[in-house]
C-alpha cells in the first residue's frame, strides 16, 4: 500500500468506528471505562490488522503488542473483574508471549545459525509469533471485553464482532481495492513498484482483485520513477512473473530500445510517482528489440553473467553487448544455466542464467576488441550484438571463420601461424581434418612458403583441392633410407670396439644426401606441398628415427646455409606419432625418449631459422608438451579429456575451457598471437563438406610438377 492508501484507509477505519458509536442501534449500553477497553481493542487490532502486519509478524511486534495489551490490563483491574479466570488466563498468556519473544531476540547471534542458542531462538520465534502476532493478540482482548461487557444476543454484540472479524481476516492490499472511486485514478492501476534494481529493472507487486489488467510476459508498462530530479515517464516490458506472499509480482525492464520504440504512444494522465499501469493498447513484446536479458551478479572483470529475458533468441557462441560509461562492451556467450533465486523461505523462482566472456570494446579502426577494465553495472540492459563493422582483410592473414550469428571474420596471420607455431586440438569427426587442408591450403598461397606434410594416415596426398600431392620422398629412395637407418642402428647397437666406423659415416653419409637431396629439390622447385609419409602407424623406434633424420637434416640445411629466402611450414598429422609424450612412446624400455626429446628440440630452435610448425592433434596428453607449450596460436575444437582441458586452461579463459566440451560440429576457439586482437573467439568453420573447389594456381603447379 502506498502512503495515501494508508492514509484513507486509516480515515476509513476511525469512520467506521464512530458510525459504530454514533448509530443508537449499535452503541453498545455499557459504562464509560468498560467502552474505552472495548474501542481501545478495536483501534488496536485494526490499526495493527490493516497498517502494521502485512506479510508476518516478528518477535518485536510480539513483545510490542505483548506490552501494549498488559499496560491496559493490570492498570484495568477493576473494571475487568467480571472476567474471572480468563482474566487471569489472559494476562499469563501475555506475560509469557512477552517473556519468550524476549528471549528469542536475547539468544539469537549472527555467527552459525546451526548453534543451540540460535535453534532454540527460532524455535521460540516460531512460536511466539504464529501464537502471538498483533492480529492474535488484540482480538482476544477485543472478544473478552465484548463477551463480558455486552449482551451476546444483542445487535451491537453482532456489529462489533463482525466488524472485529472482518477486521482480522480482510488483508491491507486488498483492503486499498476496496477504496472508493474517487481515491482512484482514471487509468485503472496495474501494482506498485516497490524495488529497483540497477536504474532499469523495477519490480512491481500487482493489485489484487478480479477487476485489475494483470500484466502478462511481454506486456508493455508505464509508469513514473523520480530519480535525479527528472519524473519523465518511462516504458518497461514484463520479463518475469513470480507469486510471493499470496500476491503475484513482475519484474519490468526498461531500456532505450524500448523507450524509441514507444516514443509515439501518448503519456497515461494523470499518472502518480510509483503507480504501474498496462498499456492495454499495445503489444509489449515487438519492443523487445534486441534485448535478452540484464546483468545478474557474481559478474566479474572478464566474465559476464546475465538473466535471460524477452524472446530474443541467444546460444552458446553469440555475442552480446553491455552499455558502459566509456561505450558499449562485447561479450561472447560461452554457457546457460537454470539457477533458482530464493524469494523468502517459501518460495522460489527458476532462471536462465546466461555465462558469457568479455571480448571488450570495439575499435574499427583497428579491427579489434580492446579490453575494458571493469565490471558493468548490476541490471544494466545487455543486448545481442549482431552488427559490427566488419576488419578489413590484410595481405597477410586468412579468414578462418565468423562469429556464429554475425558476419564478423576470425583473422589470422599467415606469417605469425607458421612463425611461432600453431596447435589445432580436437577429438575426431568434429571438422579437425578438414580445416586443417583449408588453413594449408590458404598458406599454400603465400610465393616464399613451403609445406611439408608429415603424415602417416596416407590421406592428405589424395585430399588437397582435388588433386594429388607429390611425395617429399619418393617409394623407393624411402625404403634405400629406410634401409640405411635399420643398418645404421645394428651397427650402433655393437659394442664400441666391434664398431665398424667406415659403414657408419658411410651410411650416416648417405642418410644426410638423400634427405638432402629430397630437400633441396623442394626447396628450388615450384611446389609449394609436399607430403612426407611415415612408414608405420605407430610410433615405433624407426618411424622416429626416420622423422629424426629428415627434420635434422631440414634443419641443418635451415642453420648452416639457410633456405633461399623461403619459410618453411613442417604440418604433423596426428602429432602423437612424431613427438609422442615419453610414457606414449611405443617401446617399453623408453629407449627412443631421446629421439622424442631431439625431434622437440628442432621444434623448439626451428623458427629461429625460419621453420615453423602446425601440430595436429586428438588428445594433449599423448603429444610432448615441450612442443605443444611452443605454440603461441591455439585452435580448440571439442574436446573432453581433462588433459587437454587443463593444458588449454592456460590459454583460454575458464568459461570457454568449460565450454569446450559442448562446442557444436565445425565450431572452435581461436587465440594466440596469430589471432586478430589476440582474444579467446569461438567461430564456425565455413562447410568444408561440400566437393573440393577447382584447383588454385598455387596448387595447380603441384598437379604439374607430380
Amino acid at each position: 500500500m502506498s502512503r495515501i492508501q494508508r492514509v484513507v484507509v486509516l480515515i476509513l477505519l476511525l469512520l467506521v468506528q464512530v458510525l459504530l458509536l454514533a448509530f443508537p442501534l449499535t452503541r453498545p449500553p455499557v459504562p464509560y471505562e468498560r467502552l474505552v477497553v472495548i474501542m481501545t481493542a478495536l483501534f488496536l487490532l485494526s490499526f495493527t490488522a490493516l497498517l502494521f502486519e502485512h506479510f508476518f509478524a516478528k518477535p518485536n511486534d510480539v513483545i510490542a503488542a505483548g506490552v501494549s495489551v498488559l499496560t491496559l490490563l493490570i492498570p484495568a483491574r477493576g473494571s475487568l473483574a467480571d472476567w474471572g479466570t480468563w482474566y487471569w488466563a489472559f494476562l499469563y498468556y501475555e506475560v509469557a508471549l512477552v517473556v519468550l519473544a524476549t528471549a528469542a531476540l536475547l539468544l539469537l547471534t549472527p555467527d552459525d545459525p546451526g548453534r543451540l542458542n540460535n535453534r532454540i531462538s527460532n524455535v521460540l520465534k516460531t512460536v511466539t509469533t504464529r501464537l502471538g502476532s498483533g492480529k492474535i493478540q488484540y482480538f482476544c482482548l477485543f472478544f473478552l471485553s465484548l463477551v463480558f461487557f455486552i449482551e451476546p444476543r444483542s445487535i451491537p454484540f453482532i456489529a462489533f464482532l463482525a466488524y472485529g472479524i472482518a477486521v482480522l481476516w480482510i488483508e491491507p492490499h486488498r483492503m486499498s481495492l476496496w477504496l472508493p472511486a474517487v481515491v482512484k485514478l482514471k487509468t485503472r492501476e496495474a501494482g506498485e513498484i516497490l524495488a529497483v534494481e540497477g536504474g532499469n529493472s523495477f519490480i512491481v507487486r500487482l493489485h489484487a482483485g478480479s477487476d485489475t489488467p494483470k500484466p502478462r510476459l511481454g506486456d508493455l508498462l508505464e509508469f513514473r520513477y523520480e530519480a535525479g530530479g527528472s519524473s519523465k515517464p518511462r516504458r518497461g516490458v514484463v520479463v518475469e512473473r513470480m507469486f510471493l506472499d499470496q500476491a503475484q509480482w513482475v519484474r519490468a525492464v526498461c531500456h532505450e530500445t524500448i523507450d524509441a520504440a514507444a516514443e509515439t504512444l501518448p503519456d497515461l494522465d494523470p499518472s502518480r510517482p510509483g503507480a504501474v499501469y498496462r498499456r492495454v493498447e499495445s503489444d509489449g513484446s515487438k519492443f523487445y528489440g534486441t534485448l535478452v536479458g540484464f546483468v545478474a551478479d557474481r559478474c566479474d572483470v572478464g566474465t559476464l553473467r546475465f538473466l535471460q529475458t524477452g524472446g530474443t533468441p541467444i546460444q552458446e557462441g553469440d555475442l552480446v553487448e553491455v552499455a558502459t560509461s566509456e561505450g558499449a562492451v562485447a561479450f561472447q556467450v560461452v554457457n546457460g544455466v537454470v539457477d533458482t533465486e530464493s524469494l523468502d523461505a517459501r518460495n522460489e523462482a527458476d532462471f536462465v542464467v546466461g555465462e558469457a566472456v568479455q571480448l571488450g570494446r570495439w575499435d574499427a579502426t583497428r579491427g579489434v576488441f580492446v579490453r575494458h577494465g571493469w565490471v558493468p553495472s548490476a541490471r544494466s540492459p545487455v543486448t545481442k550484438l549482431t552488427e559490427i563493422e566488419a576488419p578489413a582483410k590484410l595481405t597477410d592473414e586468412i579468414d578462418l571463420g565468423c562469429i556464429p550469428g554475425t558476419r564478423i571474420p576470425v583473422l589470422l596471420n599467415k606469417r605469425d601461424a607458421v612463425s611461432h607455431h600453431t596447435a589445432i586440438l580436437g577429438v575426431t569427426g568434429v571438422g579437425k581434418s578438414m580445416f586443417a587442408r583449408q588453413l594449408v591450403r590458404q598458406l599454400s598461397e603465400e610465393d616464399d612458403l613451403r609445406i611439408i606434410v608429415v603424415d602417416f594416415t596416407r590421406e592428405w596426398k589424395n585430399k588437397l583441392a582435388g588433386t594429388v600431392l607429390p611425395l617429399m620422398i619418393d617409394e623407393a629412395t624411402a625404403a634405400n633410407l629406410r634401409k640405411a637407418i635399420k643398418q645404421l642402428d645394428l651397427e650402433m647397437a655393437e659394442f664400441k670396439t666391434k664398431q665398424d666406423q667406415h659403414k657408419i659415416q658411410q651410411l650416416k653419409t648417405s642418410l644426410r644426401d638423400g634427405f638432402r637431396t629430397a630437400l633441396d629439390d623442394f626447396l628450388k622447385g615450384g611446389d609449394r606441398v609436399r607430403v612426407f609419409e611415415l612408414p608405420d602407424l605407430s610410433n615405433t623406434e624407426g618411424v622416429l628415427e626416420y622423422t629424426q633424420r629428415f627434420l635434422q637434416t631440414l634443419f641443418y640445411i635451415a642453420r648452416e646455409s639457410g633456405l633461399g629466402g623461403r619459410r618453411v611450414c613442417i604440418v604433423l598429422e596426428e602429432a602423437h606419432t612424431v613427438i609422442p609424450e615419453w610414457n606414449f612412446v611405443g617401446i617399453a624400455d623408453k629407449s627412443s625418449q631421446s629421439l622424442v626429446n631431439n625431434i622437440s628440440q628442432i621444434a623448439l630452435q626451428g623458427r629461429k631459422y625460419d621453420v615453423g610448425f602446425i601440430v595436429i592433434a586428438q588428445r594433449t596428453a599423448s603429444v610432448s608438451k615441450t612442443v605443444l607449450t611452443q605454440c603461441n596460436t591455439v585452435i580448440a575444437f571439442q574436446c573432453f579429456d581433462g588433459t587437454s582441458l587443463e593444458f588449454l586452461s592456460h590459454y583460454l579463459p575458464g568459461p570457454v575451457v568449460r565450454s569446450l566440451p559442448n562446442l557444436g560440429f565445425r565450431r572452435a576457439v581461436a587465440v594466440g598471437k596469430a589471432i586478430r586482437g589476440s582474444v579467446p573467439l569461438i567461430f564456425e568453420v565455413p562447410d568444408l563438406s561440400a566437393p573440393e573447389p577447382a584447383p588454385t594456381a598455387p596448387i595447380a603447379s603441384l598437379a604439374a610438377s607430380s
